[in-house]
């Protein structure tokens, strides 16, 4: 199984395809091309799933009147899916990051989320009308000032400047500055 390097994109998407479940090369193809933007032909997939038929990580029916492949993952496959997927955590972090925020009332991670309310003249992510609902209701009313970068809001104007000088310069969060936030922080785990 360690022969088997992974070591471009089309070769991680064909796994991410096979680990969804069974697949013909065909589709492999068009979901790459439709994915990636650009052309792929089957001299760049077929003989990487044949390397991974001798390898044992995966076994191939054919199906209908014209006997086509259909891939998918034997046992071993999906051990080496997950010891692969494991190396390649660090980059997809990497890329996943930077779309994830907190809700500004539970504190729950967010992906890419567009649920956003205006409260205080702040935009805030929010999981929820109810979070967006309970928060505004907590604070609403209050002049808060939120830090930029970490998302934390103050009740003090020399607060939040403070949190935001800090944040900018260290690109982390001070523990004696946000002790005196009023919430959970909106952007990340500072």
């Amino acid at each position: 199984m360690e022969n088997i390097k992974i070591n471009n994109l089309i070769k991680l998407y064909t796994i991410l395809l096979l680990n969804k479940g069974n697949v013909h090369g065909y589709d492999i193809i068009k979901h790459l091309e439709h994915n990636l933007g650009s052309s792929i032909s089957a001299s760049q997939i077929y003989p990487f799933l044949n390397e991974l038929k001798r390898k044992k990580l995966i076994q191939i029916k054919k199906e209908g009147q014209r006997d086509k492949k259909s891939y998918s993952l034997t046992p071993n496959g999906n051990r080496f899916i997950s010891n692969t997927l494991k190396k390649w955590d660090e980059l997809l972090e990497i890329a996943f990051v930077n779309k994830i925020t907190k809700c500004y009332h539970c504190g729950c991670e967010l992906y890419n989320n567009k649920y956003k309310k205006l409260i205080n003249k702040i935009e805030l992510p929010f999981c929820c009308s109810h979070c967006a609902d309970s928060y505004r209701e907590m604070f609403g009313n209050n002049k808060l000032y939120a830090c930029k970068i970490c998302g934390f809001s103050y009740k003090n104007k020399k607060l939040k400047d403070k949190c935001q000088n800090w944040c900018k310069l260290h690109k982390s969060c001070n523990l004696e500055i946000i002790k005196y936030a009023v919430n959970q922080g909106g952007n990340d785990d500072k």
